[in-house]
């Protein structure tokens, strides 16, 4: 689970750390950091993740920036193209929604009882479900 959670963790920074650099490298990890096993830790760095994004300005959030991404299968294939760093953070959410259901199902695996039923969907489908009265 941890290893989900510090890979969450690792794009937030490439988003941050471009936003200062102008360049945002999705290909920087820190595979095997304390994030991955060390709560406290993770739960640290989501802290200061959280203070980040509410620091920010609609101007900075409209800064353009540069996307460096492998799109390789089997290969190291990187690719540069231009984004604005509202759209690398709504980028940065979807995909650790996506983690979110991995843990979320991990989780239930063994045993857990998870009361947020939403925790791990998608907006559009927790709103399209409450919508359609599947959930109260």
């Amino acid at each position: 689970m941890g290893t989900h959670v510090r890979h969450i963790i690792d794009h937030y920074h490439s988003v941050k750390s471009g936003f200062t650099t102008q360049v945002v490298d999705y290909e920087l990890r820190k595979r095997g950091s304390l994030v991955e096993t060390s709560r406290q830790v993770a739960l640290a760095q989501l802290m200061v993740i959280q203070a980040w994004i509410k620091s920010l300005t609609e101007v900075s959030l409209d800064e353009i920036i540069t996307v460096r991404s492998d799109v390789g299968m089997g290969s190291c294939h990187i690719i540069a193209v231009k984004s604005t760093l509202a759209r690398e953070l709504m980028f940065a959410s979807s995909h650790a929604i996506h983690h979110y259901a991995a843990l979320k199902h991990a989780y239930q695996l063994l045993g857990g009882n998870f009361d947020d039923i939403d925790f791990g969907l998608a907006s559009s489908t927790a709103t399209f479900d409450k919508q359609q009265c599947k959930i109260s």
